[in-house]
């Protein structure tokens, strides 16, 4: 359940930030090149503030990647109110 607060969470990146952030990345970190997944959180973030064109610039896999979390999480949401209104129905 609190893993439905995980997007609230990440609308706090600042996707403005550029290639100068800290990253976890290990291939950046070893190479200096970004890898197929850097800029996708940032990319998320910038979606979630309605930036679309720069979730692409980030990114160009958050065309797939964004879609595929939000039917994700809509499933989660969707099943977690399933569960609520059984367990209120019971009560």
């Amino acid at each position: 359940m609190l893993s439905l607060l995980v997007p609230l969470l990440i609308f706090q990146i600042n996707y403005h930030g550029g290639n100068a952030h800290f990253t976890l990345c290990l291939f950046k970190n070893l190479t200096g090149r970004d890898c197929y997944g850097c800029g996708v959180l940032r990319g998320i973030s910038a979606c979630l503030h309605l930036d679309l064109l720069g979730a692409y610039r980030l990114n160009h896999l958050n065309l797939l990647t964004i879609p595929l979390l939000g039917f994700l999480y809509g499933k989660a949401l969707w099943s977690s109110r399933l569960a609520f209104l059984r367990s209120s129905v019971r009560s």
